[in-house]
């Protein structure tokens, strides 16, 4: 449209100029206007075509326009040049007011200053001015006459105003040999007339151009207003507006809404301005990339972002779009949507809380230990509040002790000191508490428990009593939140009942355990088999006299145990209970042991010795492993049994005493009596009262007994505390054959101990030979074949009725199962009591 305009506005020009170039021939070229050159002098020409430039200039509208080598269009350079190449001239040069060169023929002397005089003293003032170059002629018509070169400036003026100058330089050597004087005028004067349509061109091009830049300033403005409208709206809207190259993902656009926050980023790559942590485009606007390139045509398109930079979230709405150049941009709008982020996610976070507290809630009610209960709430809370360290106070009913839970483990305190100081600590606090210097010292923490940072103590009641607290210790860049203390708080308000369950359930079972081991204890035996019950009220009967007992059972069923108890409740506890092992001394030995020896009795006798017997004068002796006494010291045994009195080794003087004697073995003395290895009488002796210990494996029942009580004292030796067994472990102690009986019991409960390090006994804590084939059949202790499963059960079953005389109850009971199962396993083998010969 602005080209259309400029070809019509020099369409005008050009008119223009026909018709001045019509007045030039008309006027200036008929007969009565050359006789007006030749009244008048070359300098008279040019101020006539000077003054005909005014005139028309002084009726133009140019606004104070000034010549300048910006405002000097093409086509009048073109112009400028054909006159130079018309005339014949030297040079043109055209100056602006402050007679700087902005056009000449010879090109190197545009943008030089004219300071002459003359041409701001004369030619600016709006006279035109002739010089010959060389300066020592007289006069102007002897200059014109006789120089080579001539220089004439024209003015151009509109109204006073000094707007700019030509220059004409010429030779007018040949003009002085070939025509006279009055061509020489008219010579000028058509160069005068020609430069004064030159320079009305010029301005009548400059009025038309400045009617069409008016045209366009017009639409400019209007565009510029609806531009600025625009820019008014983007830049109020309370959103980001941005615009981004498809291509290079530079931005080209943002309104004042990102401006505030990102600064001036024009030309900088979307990522670098909206995810400096990311080292290239996001995947979105790859694929968008992509997709404009197969010829797709896309959608708009509404993603979500996290800005790491403003630490908000925001809602982007996308459209590729062609910009101004034809290009594809993509045209995104950012809304502010942080604070329904945090609705949403304050919203997730109530409801995964409400999620956690029924799951726990519902979760605690299927625990029945408080154990149970405590490792449960420990782990669930942890994950709550990310953290490590973590302690439960439990008050027992009546408040006389305190439960504690945590990861080390489960624990009771009874020091009336410290129930009174957490007592006195949690029983008037009403909400949770936090700090950094709180009393809690005092209280029975564990030791990587940190207590230079925040503290926390939160305490839970059920009907209006302090029941316990929970407290929560962490390291000084805490990371509890207090919104999730206040969940835990609601958590242990909710689980306080089950809390409270758990509690009157631990103090049922601990009340039973005691009246088990009340009935179950005697002396330090621990059973309660009918077995076992048997021999204590035995032991009862027997203890306050001094019959002799001979106690007969296999190795490690506590035969001295069984001595000790004797002893403790005989009448002579308050005297010595010496104890010998007969097979501990060689032969030659043992004699000298028993009973002393005289100084020289033997080689080394250096002294008298006083023996075991004297040693328990008024007391009991413990004759363990009597089986292993020689023949020779049998003899001198029986007359102890038989009078109490005996002579030392090498001594003639006879010793009286007054014991009590209590034997032992794991021997069959009645088969040594047959084998000849031990003495008929002395055994008669000794067996007045018989005790014989069942073997463990007849005893089943007793194993979880034995099982806990050598636990509790192993983890109180080893600084833990006692958890139990699981049940895989201790159906494997119910199932082994314990050959090593119920020492064996115990040295494999330390081994637990010692390996499970205050946690419960599983299974890996047991001694690999208990859970291996052999360990778990019973046919491997018995020594039975082990072809198959079924012919060892068949055996062992055959085995136990013999024992048992055929009588089933017994049978079933020594096998730990009912009598049902007895006769279905019967049956199944077809087992059946031989007949009689």
């Amino acid at each position: 449209m602005y080209k259309l305009g400029f070809l019509k506005a020099m369409i005008g020009v050009s008119i223009v100029a026909v018709i001045l170039l019509s007045v030039y021939a008309v006027f200036f070229l008929s007969p009565s206007f050359t006789g007006l050159i030749t009244e008048n002098t070359e300098a008279e020409a040019v101020r006539v075509a000077t003054h005909l430039s005014k005139m028309v200039l002084d009726g133009t509208d140019l606004d104070g326009m000034e010549l300048t080598k910006k405002n000097l269009p093409d086509n009048i350079i073109l112009e400028l040049e054909k006159v130079a190449k018309d005339f014949e001239l030297i040079k043109v040069k055209l100056f602006s007011p402050t007679g700087e060169v902005i056009y000449s023929s010879d090109t190197k002397d545009i943008g030089q200053i004219n300071k002459k005089s003359y041409f701001h003293e004369v030619v600016a003032r709006g006279r035109t001015y002739t010089n010959v170059v060389k300066k020592d002629s007289r006069s102007l018509e002897d200059q014109l006459m006789t120089r080579d070169n001539v220089e004439t400036y024209v003015p151009v003026m509109k109204g006073d105003s000094f707007l700019g100058a030509f220059e004409i330089y010429f030779d007018i050597t040949t003009t002085k040999k070939k025509l006279d004087r009055l061509v020489r005028q008219s010579h000028i004067f058509s160069l005068s007339i020609a430069l004064a349509l030159v320079i009305i061109m010029i301005f009548l091009s400059h009025k038309a151009t400045k009617s069409i830049i008016a045209q366009a300033s017009a639409k400019t403005r209007d565009i510029e207003d609806g531009h600025q409208r625009l820019l008014t709206v983007l830049n109020s809207l309370d959103a980001g507006v941005y615009v981004t190259d498809l291509e290079t993902y530079e931005v080209l656009f943002l309104n004042k809404y990102l401006r505030d926050i990102f600064g001036d980023v024009i030309g900088k790559t979307c990522w670098q301005v909206f995810h400096p942590d990311q080292a290239g485009p996001c995947d979105y606007c790859s694929d968008q990339k992509s997709l404009i390139a197969n010829g797709e045509s896309l959608s708009v398109n509404v993603r979500e972002i996290f800005n790491s930079s403003t630490q908000k979230w925001y809602e982007i709405r996308s459209r590729v779009i062609r910009w101004l150049d034809d290009r594809f941009v993509r045209l995104e709008i950012a809304a502010d949507i942080t604070d329904r982020k945090n609705d949403e996610i304050e919203l997730r976070r109530a409801h995964q809380e409400m999620g956690k507290f029924c799951e726990i809630t519902k979760q605690i009610g299927m625990e029945q230990s408080l154990d149970g209960v405590g490792n449960f709430l420990i782990k669930e809370l942890k994950d709550i509040l990310n953290t490590q360290y973590m302690q439960l106070f439990v008050f027992s009913s009546d408040k006389s002790n305190i439960f504690t839970l945590s990861d080390t483990g489960a624990g009771v305190i009874k020091e009336p000191e410290q129930v009174h100081s957490f007592s006195t600590i949690i029983e008037n606090l009403e909400n949770v508490i936090t700090g950094f210097d709180m009393p809690l010292k005092s209280l029975p923490l564990p030791d990587d428990l940190p207590l230079d940072g925040r503290q926390t103590l939160i305490p839970f009641r059920i009907e209006n009593h302090t029941q316990g607290a929970l407290v929560v210790t962490c390291t000084q860049d805490c990371l509890c939140d207090d919104n999730k203390l206040k969940l835990v708080a609601l958590i242990l308000e909710q689980a306080s009942g089950s809390i409270k369950r758990a509690v009157l359930h631990q103090e049922e079972i601990r009340f039973l355990e005691q009246r088990i081991e009340s009935m179950s204890e005697f002396s330090g035996i621990i059973g309660k088999d009918p077995k076992m019950q048997t021999i204590y009220k035995l032991i009862e009967d027997i203890a306050h006299s001094d019959t002799t007992v001979l106690i007969q059972g296999e190795t490690g069923t506590g035969k001295e145990v069984v001595a000790r108890a004797l002893y403790k409740k005989s009448l002579r506890k308050d005297n010595p209970l010496v104890v010998i092992n007969c097979s501990a001394y060689p032969s030659t030995l043992l004699e000298s042991e028993l009973f002393g020896h005289e100084k020289g009795a033997f080689t080394g006798a250096i002294r008298k010795k006083m023996g075991r017997f004297e040693q328990a004068d008024g007391g009991t002796v413990f004759l363990d492993e009597i089986g292993e006494i020689p023949l020779p010291a049998q003899i001198k045994l029986l007359r102890v049994l038989q009078t109490q009195k005996f002579e030392r080794l090498g001594g003639e003087q006879t010793v009286a005493v007054n014991v009590r004697i209590l034997a032992a073995t794991n021997k069959d003395l009645l088969q040594e009596v047959k084998d000849g290895n031990f003495r008929e009488d002395l055994y008669y002796r000794l067996n007045v009262i018989p005790i014989h210990l069942p073997p463990l494996r007849n005893r089943r029942n007793d194993i979880p007994l034995l099982a806990r009580h050598f636990q509790k004292k192993f983890a109180a030796e080893h600084g833990v505390v006692a958890k139990g067994f699981s049940s895989e472990a201790m159906r494997v102690l119910l199932d082994y054959y314990w050959p090593g009986n119920v020492r064996e019991l115990e040295n494999t409960t330390e081994h637990a101990v010692v390996l499970s390090k205050g946690q419960r006994t599983e299974l890996g804590h047991l001694p690999s030979i208990l859970i291996s084939g052999d360990a778990l059949s019973p046919a491997a202790g018995l020594k039975r074949s082990r072809k198959t499963i079924e012919e060892n059960e068949k055996k062992l079953l055959v085995d136990v009725l013999e024992e048992c005389n055929w009588n089933k109850s017994q049978a079933a009971l020594r096998l730990g199962i009912s009598r049902s199962s007895l006769y279905s396993k019967l049956k199944k083998y077809q087992v059946s009591k031989p007949t009689a010969l």
